[in-house]
């Protein structure tokens, strides 16, 4: 092998092995980096919940979903309330089977408007930080049934 072939095949030989050092060396940074945000990903995730649950536009729609929940359960009682007046004032059967249909409706609605204000009255580390203290912990799905009617506040 002449002194230029040697020369040749050594600078091919570092070439090869500064890529390959290279190579080495950027997927170790790149694993690193990976674990970094592995290892610090739960303080990173739970830092960034707190700022959007903390948010003001958050606040702000977490406080009036409850006040419309509550809303809407009221206005279902009212149409309740109506619609058992109609129910008594007549004597058709096909308007009674009509009231009765209404009524049943919004039984459903009330129930399911109930189903979800409690349900978002026990996120406590969510929507519920953010319900108005006068409106109740609870709605309690009876209430229509036993005279009762609900309390939004105020």
């Amino acid at each position: 092998m002449t002194e230029d072939e040697t020369s040749v095949l050594r600078m091919a030989m570092w070439t090869i092995g500064t890529i390959f050092f290279f190579v080495a060396l950027w997927i170790g940074v790149a694993s690193a980096v990976w674990g970094f945000e592995v290892a610090t990903a739960g303080i990173y995730g739970r830092g960034e919940a707190q700022r959007q649950i903390q948010s003001a536009p958050h606040r702000i729609a977490a406080y009036n979903h409850f006040f419309d929940l509550c809303a809407g359960v009221r206005i279902d009682e009212q149409s309740l309330e109506a619609q058992a007046a109609q129910l008594e004032a007549t004597d058709d059967s096909f308007q009674r089977t009509r009231i009765q249909t209404n009524i049943t409706g919004l039984i459903g609605h009330r129930a399911s408007l109930i189903e979800e204000y409690n349900a978002n009255a026990r996120k406590d580390y969510t929507e519920a930080q953010f319900r108005d203290s006068d409106l109740p912990y609870q709605i309690p799905a009876t209430a229509w049934k036993n005279g009762d009617r609900t309390s939004c506040g105020g």
